[in-house]
């Protein structure tokens, strides 16, 4: 028969001890007692000290945009409008000229002549090209099986990939796809190495027209930027516990997403160096790239 203390009652917990016995939960009710007792004992917390907001010496403004009056007439502005205010009809005109150039230059000599012919790209090839970059970006698809005839990756119009742009000629303009003529110096004039010389024209394009449609506001941010890539590469910089993980590494000043200004570092050879004072030369490099971006706002 089994033996109860005197003082138990059934709202007490009883567990089984390994020897066999009932115990009732008063060890858990005594340490629950004390807890509360060493918690009431505790010294009343001070006041909250008061907080004055930071007041700016001038008024903050507040961001507008300066798009093409044209755009003021439009009922609705669609994404490849958007898209061509960044990529005009005149870098896209030099990207065409320098992927002909470049292709021609590889395909010289009689050792090339058993290759396929190369048929120029033009504008709207390159279009084609890049929209199929991007869509295969955004769902997640590699090259490789984005051509498949299982009619996963179809469009909206129920088109197959290759009635805009065949495989072969994806592959053939991502071959000799170049945005800077071939031959385009890599060091500077100081001889300072230049490393993204061969993106220099398409860099430029979108710093002058990120600025020209944008006068952001009093609140900027700048932070590093990724963007990815996971080929081989010296100038790429690794951070693994970051979203992404492996790529480019850009100093950005952005104002509520929209990137504003934007600087290009290697993990080789670090940043593009800045113009700085004298009196702030004492500054680390990431200092400088601060203060470098902070002076591009007018």
């Amino acid at each position: 028969m089994l033996n109860l203390d005197d003082n138990y009652s059934s709202s007490d917990e009883a567990y089984i001890e390994p020897a066999g016995s009932i115990t009732a939960g008063h060890s858990a009710k005594r340490r629950k007692k004390t807890h509360k007792n060493q918690i009431q004992n505790l010294p009343d917390l001070p006041m909250l000290p008061t907080f004055d907001p930071l007041q700016p010496v001038v008024p903050l403004h507040k961001a507008w945009n300066r798009l093409p009056i044209s755009f003021s007439k439009l009922d609705a502005i669609t994404s490849i409008q958007i898209f061509n205010l960044f990529l005009t009809n005149s870098i896209m005109g030099q990207l065409v000229a320098n992927t002909n150039s470049y292709a021609q230059q590889q395909l010289l000599g009689p050792e090339k002549e058993w290759q396929r012919s190369w048929q120029p790209v033009t504008a709207q090839d390159l279009y084609l090209w890049l929209a199929i970059q991007i869509h295969m970006g955004l769902i997640g698809v590699p090259p490789e099986r984005y051509w498949m005839k299982d009619g996963v990756y179809l469009p909206k119009d129920g088109l197959p990939p290759a009635a805009y742009l065949g495989k072969t000629r994806f592959q053939e303009i991502r071959r000799f796809f170049h945005v800077s003529p071939y031959n385009s110096p890599t060091e500077t004039p100081e001889g300072l190495p230049c490393w993204h010389s061969e993106v220099d024209i398409l860099l430029e394009q979108l710093r002058f027209f990120s600025q020209q449609y944008r006068v952001p506001g009093s609140n900027v941010t700048i932070d590093e930027a990724m963007i990815l890539f996971t080929g081989r590469s010296i100038h790429i910089t690794k951070m693994p516990n970051k979203p992404i993980s492996q790529g480019y590494k850009f100093f950005c000043m952005v104002e509520k997403g929209y990137v504003w200004e934007f600087h290009p570092s290697s993990n080789a050879v670090g940043g593009d160096p800045v113009d700085v004072e004298s009196h702030l030369l004492q500054l680390t490099d990431t200092g400088k790239m601060l203060h470098h971006l902070i002076r591009r706002l007018h």
